[in-house]
């Protein structure tokens, strides 16, 4: 696999917007594919802002014979806020993903 695959397959998942995609490889390949990501994300981080930022919700696994891109649930840990009467959960405001908006 090559940078340039590398890029196109992970650069056309996030902008499928899809919360799931599939990609048959080996698992060979999707190391390979992981660390290229890396390397893709860190131009991205320059080049792309916007693109880097959506592509930063993604994470990578492999499910013989398949990569699997999966959108991060912004949900999965619980959160609660400390007062004297004890725990109150945190509610997340519409909007609110804990990025700057510059």
């Amino acid at each position: 696999m090559t940078k340039a695959e590398a890029e196109e397959i992970y650069i056309a998942a996030i902008m499928s917007g899809e919360s799931v995609i599939a990609v048959k490889m080996t698992e060979r390949e999707v190391k390979l594919f992981r660390a290229l990501t890396g390397r893709i994300q860190k131009e991205m981080e320059n080049k792309n802002r916007p693109l880097y930022l959506q592509s930063r919700e993604y994470g990578i696994e492999y499910a013989d014979p398949y990569a699997i891109i999966r959108k991060r649930d912004a949900d999965r840990y619980e959160m609660f806020a400390v007062t004297k009467e004890g725990f109150s959960p945190l509610v997340r405001k519409e909007g609110c993903d804990g990025e700057s908006g510059e």
